[in-house]
């Protein structure tokens, strides 16, 4: 009786590329063995019967083929084809053997169980085609590597790397060439993006209709701009749009740029060489809010060179402005505040300029009222200084007793530098007349703080100035010389030129009629 026992080796038989071409991949797999008869290494032809069953013993013939091989020193090699037998479900290979034509086969045993390689086979045919050198994938549902759900309900490929902890797990598409390009492309059919890293010169680049985004090596990232010169490079070419846009809804910053203490880096630096604006801030009319609010703990807060290389800033002042620009009828000005083809008030170093259109206009400073100091410490030179507020030229005094505008003052004896209420005719101690009476106002106040030249009411000296006057005397009438009266404060006409002579406070310029008491315009002008 003949024992048969066999060693055996299956794998996937690739055939030739040109069958490859030309038809579905095969379901031909190759058989390997060593075949012993008797215990010695088999030679001749050999009948070989191929089953596969779905268990290892008993259970369910699934197919079945034959073959006739050369057996050389044991060695047997051949081919196997069980069509489409192979759908995933698990299998087992039984073979019985007997020597060519004597039909008389031996079952070996055990069964063989089938593993990836005839399972390969099942799964190029049951999901991929080929056409030409490619194959590909007919399934219509997810595709996972290592895990079987998806991460959305539109996912159709995915893997599931087994990476533990902060390891990485991923993928990569390499080329054979170090300077190729390996991409990774997106399309609709319509429309075709893909992101691919240039192996020439080591950008990442993002491709959508022309690059895009161009992310260096050396962590430069450029947007429309392939060779970044910066962190962040844009450039939007020739286009009218907005070359960055940031936007946020509700409260809190849109964009902050941040220098750490300790450090001299400029966080922010806008330049143009063109005719366009280096930057525009603006506020629209429904925000109540500055356009532009700049916060400094101490130091300057906006700091303006005009003139690069001329002069220096002032550290302590809150806003500094740089500039040898001298201001000018036409054109000029380190600040200009309005339009130049209409009012506007230009300022250099040393000037503040009123102009309208290339001329000369008037300067007004505190015109709604207030009161306007000019070099208190200094000189103040004009050519012509004309004063519309006020007629007379007065000084401040500290006067004793009861006292009100218009009213006659005279030098007070007992308190020096201060004047007191005229009370007796032909006063020559008269000083002059408080002014403010009747609506008009002094012109001009001189005084000199913290000494006996001031005082708190003004007394005009020269020019007009309403005078309480008492016509008992005599009616008063324009050009009518006045002086001190009896009745306090109050002035009268002149009747007696010699005792006048001293105590004569101006002519008077209104008349008032005899026995009454009332205001008169005074032209004033002691004598």
């Amino acid at each position: 009786m003949k024992r048969f026992a066999m060693g055996c080796v299956m794998g996937l038989l690739m055939l030739a590329s040109s069958a490859f071409a030309q038809a579905p991949v095969s379901t031909v797999f190759s058989y390997q063995g060593k075949l012993t008869d008797n215990g010695s290494p088999a030679n001749g032809s050999y009948d070989i019967k191929a089953y596969l069953f779905d268990a290892l013993a008993g259970g369910n013939q699934m197919a079945a083929t034959t073959a006739t091989v050369s057996v050389t020193d044991g060695l047997l090699n051949t081919e196997l084809n069980f069509g489409a037998a192979f759908n995933g479900t698990a299998l087992w290979l039984e073979i019985q053997v007997s020597p060519a034509g004597q039909n008389n086969f031996v079952t070996l045993t055990p069964r063989q169980p089938l593993n990836a390689a005839p399972f390969a086979s099942y799964a190029l045919n049951s999901y991929w085609t080929a056409s030409g050198n490619a194959i590909q994938n007919t399934n219509t549902g997810f595709v996972g590597i290592n895990r079987t759900s998806q991460v959305s309900g539109a996912e159709y490929f995915g893997i599931q790397a087994p990476a533990t902890g902060t390891n990485y797990g991923g993928m990569y598409i390499r080329t054979d060439s170090a300077t190729a390009k390996p991409f990774y492309g997106y399309t609709t059919g319509a429309e075709t993006a893909w992101t691919y890293l240039d192996g020439n010169n080591g950008t990442f680049n993002v491709y959508n209709g022309g690059v895009r985004m161009t992310i260096e090596n050396t962590g430069n990232v450029g947007i429309g701009e392939t060779d970044p010169s910066a962190k962040l490079h844009i450039d939007n070419g020739s286009a009218s749009s907005r070359a960055l846009y940031a936007t946020k809804t509700g409260s809190g910053i849109v964009t902050e740029f941040n220098v750490a203490n300790g450090n001299s880096a400029m966080p922010l630096y806008a330049v143009t060489y063109g005719t366009g604006r280096a930057a525009l801030f603006e506020a629209h009319t429904s925000n109540t809010t500055g356009a532009v609010h700049i916060l400094k703990n101490n130091g300057p807060a906006l700091q303006v060179t005009a003139d690069v290389g001329f002069g220096s800033h002032d550290t302590t002042a809150a806003m500094s402005i740089v500039s040898n620009n001298d201001s000018e009828l036409t054109t000029g000005g380190i600040l200009v505040l309005g339009d130049v083809g209409g009012g506007n008030l230009a300022m250099d170093g040393n000037e503040i300029m009123a102009r309208n259109n290339g001329a000369a206009s008037t300067l007004y400073l505190n015109n709604e009222g207030g009161n306007t100091i000019i070099s208190p410490l200094g000189h103040t030179i004009v050519s012509v200084l004309e004063i519309t507020g006020g007629a007379d030229f007065s000084e401040g005094f500290e006067v004793s007793g009861a006292i009100e505008p218009g009213m006659v003052v005279v030098i007070d004896p007992a308190n020096p530098g201060e004047l007191k209420p005229a009370t007796s005719a032909y006063d020559r101690k008269v000083a002059g007349i408080v002014s403010g009476a009747g609506g008009v106002k002094p012109g001009m106040i001189m005084s000199q703080n913290g000494t006996l030249a001031s005082g708190e009411h003004p007394v005009a000296l020269t020019g007009r100035v309403y005078c309480w006057c008492d016509a008992s005397t005599g009616a008063i009438e324009p050009g009518d010389l006045l002086t001190t009266s009896s009745t306090p404060g109050h002035a009268m006409k002149v009747s007696d030129h010699a005792a006048a002579q001293g105590a004569i406070l101006g002519k008077a310029m209104t008349s008032l009629k005899a026995g009454e008491k009332g205001l008169v315009l005074v032209l004033v002008s002691l004598q």
